[in-house]
């Protein structure tokens, strides 16, 4: 079998690895950067018990880390096995889509919850003319900070959550059904091409909802290093979803080159989980110097003002 566009199982991948040096290199490489990702996550679950003693925040945080080891873990499960990558792409969008949520959680309990972040913003507006969406739209006006505008702003988070899994989980079925191929993604006949696009709008919807929320934070909040935390998670969902869509692209226009039974989309599959082992890695030093702090009340200037006039 030469050049097939087919995911090839372990076994005769190995056996066309034997002699290829570097690509065993390559794969060591991305094996201990996972492990040490890992590690990374395991020291920071014993530190936040350890020294962190708010245990409304907590759990989110650990949530919001634990994406790091479990996309670079998925990502050498499709190194080593690719017959798993389907599957294992499906777990890593699905735990990154409820991190996304997360997000907007912990931001909220930063400023004491629901309420009182309604009413730090209680006499100013938010913006919602923010990239990626709507940052030269001239026809979006500052609305004022109600509850239906949280609402509306976390469903357009929440709605990553089904849209990428949900086609992710439909692509992964079709394709141990043999009527989903990798070469087959592009073409405008079939039905997998739209679901791209829906996956792509889901996600930029998602990433607008999270850029909205910390531009009005960040005006408000006295938290530490909140810009720096919210960069880990917005380039975690770059690197995930856009990078494999320009590999992909790449591939199609052959300009990687198949070797052995491995088409070019398979290979760009490969370099794909590849670049995203070592990306996530350094995401995950990114995200532990962003959170590792000891606990301190992360109070809005708002409370902040209050807490002055009681004094």
């Amino acid at each position: 079998m030469s050049c097939s566009q087919e995911f090839p199982y372990s076994a005769v991948l190995y056996s066309e690895l034997g002699g290829e040096t570097g690509t065993i290199a390559v794969t060591a490489i991305a094996c201990v950067l996972s492990f040490i990702t890992l590690v990374i996550f395991l020291e920071e679950v014993w530190f936040f018990f350890k020294q962190y003693n708010d245990k409304k925040t907590r759990p989110k945080i650990l949530c919001l880390l634990a994406v790091y080891p479990i996309i670079s873990c998925n990502a050498l499960l499709s190194l080593l096995i690719p017959k798993a990558t389907p599957i294992a792409e499906f777990l890593s969008a699905l735990f990154l889509s409820f991190c996304i949520l997360q997000f907007i959680r912990l931001v909220v309990d930063y400023f004491g919850g629901t309420t009182a972040m309604i009413q730090a913003f209680e006499n100013e507006t938010i913006s919602f003319r923010t990239p990626p969406c709507c940052c030269c739209c001239c026809c979006l006006s500052n609305v004022k900070l109600t509850r239906k505008t949280l609402q509306m702003i976390k469903i357009m988070v929440m709605q990553l959550c089904l849209v990428r899994p949900g086609i992710l989980y439909v692509l992964s079925i079709l394709h141990s059904d043999g009527r989903y191929h990798l070469d087959q993604s592009s073409e405008p006949t079939e039905i997998f091409l739209w679901l791209k696009i829906i996956s792509a709008i889901s996600t930029i919807f998602a990433i607008y909802g999270l850029i909205v929320t910390f531009f009005a934070a960040k005006r408000k909040l006295t938290q530490p290093r909140l810009p720096l935390k919210a960069a880990s998670l917005k380039l975690t969902l770059l690197v995930f979803d856009i990078q494999l869509t320009i590999i992909s692209t790449l591939a199609k226009y052959e300009k990687i080159p198949c070797e052995g039974s491995r088409g070019s989309f398979v290979r760009a599959s490969s370099i794909h989980n590849f670049m995203l082992v070592i990306e996530i890695f350094l995401l995950a030093v990114m995200a532990r110097f962003a959170y590792r702090i000891k606990h301190q009340p992360a109070i809005s200037s708002y409370t902040k003002e209050l807490k002055e006039m009681n004094v």
